[in-house]
């Protein structure tokens, strides 16, 4: 199995369904995980684990820290928002 060739396919499957986390962050926690199963006896599954592993963190870690939704400008100036025009 090559783990360079699976971690790049698995960064890019997690950063489809994570779009809140960048690739590069993706890619440093999927080979963290294949580190961390580096001493596994079996390595037919490696990829599946890696996978579910790295699902579990980033859901966890999405429900820890959740992007937080933009304050209307008012809220945060005090001035009342003027809406932008439109054009025909």
């Amino acid at each position: 199995m090559d783990v360079d060739h699976e971690a790049r396919r698995l960064v890019a499957v997690l950063a489809a369904r994570h779009p809140l986390f960048r690739p590069r962050t993706i890619d440093r926690l999927v080979r963290r995980i294949f580190d961390e199963f580096a001493d596994s006896p079996v390595r037919t599954y490696l990829p599946v684990l890696v996978q579910r592993e790295a699902e579990r963190r980033l859901r966890d870690l999405d429900h820890d820290f959740p992007a937080r939704p933009l304050r209307p400008p008012r809220a945060e100036t005090g001035l009342p928002v003027v809406p932008e025009a439109r054009h025909p």
